[in-house]
């Protein structure tokens, strides 16, 4: 993975099968500043209808944000406001395995 924000770095990047996938696997990394913690998940995008770029509050300062990269879609949760979120998401540059 490239293009992380000054100051972020991977603390941890995981492959597992979330609820409601159908068993398929999601790459799922942890990123912080030290100040924000950022979950971002990548796994195959929804058929291409589907596919639209979105934010959205979950819950507090709780925002969320998805993406499309490629053939992969970026998910990212975390305590960030949701225009800064987007931005991140649309300057990493994953790989096909999600490091």
């Amino acid at each position: 993975m490239t293009g992380l924000p000054q100051g972020f770095r991977l603390l941890r990047s995981v492959q597992r099968v979330l609820p409601g996938q159908g068993g398929k696997p999601v790459r799922h990394m942890v990123l912080s500043d030290g100040l924000v913690m950022l979950s971002v998940f990548v796994e195959p995008p929804p058929p291409e209808h589907a596919r639209l770029e979105k934010v959205g509050n979950l819950h507090g300062a709780i925002n969320m944000a998805t993406s499309y990269q490629g053939d992969m879609q970026l998910t990212a949760v975390g305590d960030m406001p949701q225009t800064v979120m987007m931005a991140l998401l649309k300057g990493l540059h994953v790989n096909g395995k999600g490091d």
